[in-house]
């Protein structure tokens, strides 16, 4: 083994300085020897790093790789996704890149499902399994040239998750609009009832009551009980635009259970009519007592 290593740092130098320290503190405690010095050279300081006169223990190499591991994942990683969200999607707006790249942090920091598989303890293990087996056959490190040309898997890996919350923001985004415009659509509307009650049943059937518990009327709606056997889709849009018609100035909600109500229908009712949806604590109509159409 080289009885050195050089790294070349540019940015981030006290973070590195103070990861190496408490680092090579622990060889030294076991007895294992390690010299560390700095030099300036232009807009980089080298770290030297050099064993006894049989060089470097491999704990040693072990150790630096760590360090290195440690400043691209703490340190450079935010920026190298704020980069990419920068220069990978030019359309988006400043205040919108700053939503993509909090989406994007959001999934780096609690993979699950799809990118299960980026949690930060495999990411540092991969960036240090390529810093160890670069170092076995270079004594000289510059940590930018590597980021960019030995780790180029890591760095596919960040545009993948880049792009999914850029996905995850035009779909909110498309969301948020939608609601505005039935938002506008309800606020236009003449109220033909002052409460309707919605009671679901399953598997995806649903009537509409008045203030009184009498099925509205058919003046209002054309087709009161309507079965859905498509997808949810159609039932919320159904089950919305039917209400965005009737524009009641409060919305009851009957259902025997969450199967009847998915959280997606229930936070887009919410978000249309806002404080006008009420959820019945529990009645006939609720229990299923009480047969729609009765």
């Amino acid at each position: 083994m080289s009885h050195a290593i050089f790294i070349g740092i540019a940015k981030h130098i006290d973070a590195f300085r103070d990861t190496l320290d408490s680092k090579t503190h622990l060889l030294e405690n076991a007895g294992i020897k390690i010299r560390i010095q700095e030099q300036a050279s232009g807009r980089f300081v080298i770290f030297s790093c050099s064993g006894g006169d049989t060089g470097l223990d491999p704990l040693c190499l072990s150790l630096l790789a760590a360090a290195v591991a440690d400043l691209i994942i703490s340190r450079w990683e935010k920026v190298m996704l704020f980069n990419i969200t920068k220069t990978g999607y030019p359309f988006l707006k400043e205040d919108e890149r700053r939503c993509v790249y909090e989406l994007a942090l959001a999934r780096m920091e609690h993979p699950d499902g799809e990118h299960g598989q980026l949690t930060m303890a495999r990411r540092k293990r991969l960036v240090q399994t390529r810093l160890e087996e670069f170092l076995l056959s270079s004594s000289h490190l510059n940590v930018d040239g590597f980021v960019v040309f030995r780790l180029k898997d890591y760095l596919a890996d960040l545009r993948w998750v880049v792009g999914r919350a850029v996905e995850d923001f035009l779909l909110e985004r498309e969301y948020r609009e939608f609601i505005s415009l039935l938002r506008f659509f309800l606020e236009n509307q003449r109220p033909r009832a002052v409460t309707v009650h919605v009671v679901v049943r399953p598997p995806g059937r649903f009537q509409l009551y008045d203030h009184d518990f009498r099925p509205v009327s058919y003046q209002y709606m054309d087709g009161l009980i309507v079965d859905v056997n498509h997808s949810e889709i159609d039932y919320e849009d159904i089950l919305i635009s039917a209400l965005i018609t009737i524009a009641p100035v409060k919305v009851v909600l009957h259902a025997p259970g969450p199967v009847c109500l998915t959280p997606h229908t229930l936070t887009t009712l919410q978000a249309v009519f806002q404080d006008k949806v009420a959820q019945c604590p529990g009645c006939r109509f609720c229990m299923g007592t009480d047969k729609a159409g009765r």
